[in-house]
């Protein structure tokens, strides 16, 4: 069972708790994933990216894997399999991307992404999901504003680009850690849409505090390991497009293969949200 946003909660986080946990989840949410991810991490491993930038990792998969995958989704594009969301008509989503490009592109999780991982929790790691998109230029979306995803401690993010990414192809970007905790010091969040903004600059000249958006311009094949509850935003894509496949992680006691098989590979493509109780599966 996927955890389900609650404004309410989300309102009462923003008052203190989040200093906690770095989200404004229900506390029993946030003890259960402390006890999960303590129980599952190595010893002495600390929270992971809990106050650390992104981890760029150059090579992660080799640039004409990357290459053929993108390939086959515009060959999607191209038979009608795939088409752009008719509510977001500057997206295509590949709802199943492993019968798309096939299991193999899961082996970049064996390479120096996977170690980068493991060496974050100390421990091995599981895969909960993972999605795949395509943007084109549009009219700014949601995630292009200033947000956290608003997940539990112990959850990870990895990027995969497909294509390459930069000012001009929507580069993302990111504040750091302590930059994110000074501008929830004073309100601001970015987890609803509505509290969302395309710019902080005035927010920081306002209050007298640095605004330095951290961005990494990538080449197909590279990938990022990030924290969601730091502030990020999806650039805008002025040209061509951008594609990229995201997995959504845990640590586990388990190699992430051995979780895989246990999952199967239609649920780990059933993307959103996250377990209400990631003991389950574990």
């Amino acid at each position: 069972m996927r955890y389900q946003f609650s404004p309410w909660w989300h309102e009462f986080g923003k008052l203190g708790a989040w200093r906690l946990y770095d989200n404004t989840l229900p506390y029993a949410v946030n003890r259960r994933y402390v006890r999960y991810g303590k129980s599952q991490c190595g010893t002495g491993a600390t929270w992971p990216m809990r106050s650390e930038d992104p981890v760029v990792v150059r090579g992660a998969v080799a640039p004409s894997l990357a290459e053929s995958c993108s390939q086959a989704i515009s060959r999607g594009i191209e038979s009608g399999a795939l088409s752009r969301s008719a509510d977001l008509p500057f997206m295509v989503s590949v709802p199943k991307p492993l019968d798309l490009f096939g299991t193999a592109i899961l082996d970049v999780l064996d390479g120096p992404l996977g170690d980068g991982v493991r060496r974050l929790y100390g421990s091995e790691f599981r895969v909960e999901w993972l999605d795949c998109y395509r943007t084109y230029h549009g009219e700014r979306q949601a995630s292009w504003l200033w947000h956290i995803d608003n997940v539990p401690p112990y959850l990870l993010k990895v990027l995969l680009y497909l294509t390459d990414s930069d000012a001009d192809t929507g580069v993302t970007e990111f504040l750091s850690s302590s930059d994110t905790r000074a501008f929830r010091e004073v309100g601001y969040f970015g987890v609803t849409r509505n509290e969302r903004r395309t710019d902080l600059a005035e927010l920081a000249r306002q209050r007298n505090f640095s605004y330095r958006p951290l961005s990494f311009p990538m080449k197909r094949g590279d990938a990022v390991i990030f924290n969601t509850n730091m502030l990020h935003r999806g650039g805008e894509v002025r040209q061509g497009f951008r594609d990229v496949m995201s997995f959504q992680i845990l640590p586990s006691r388990r190699p992430w293969r051995s979780h895989f098989e246990t999952m199967g590979t239609e649920q780990i493509q059933a993307a959103g949200g996250f377990p209400r109780d990631p003991f389950v599966n574990a």
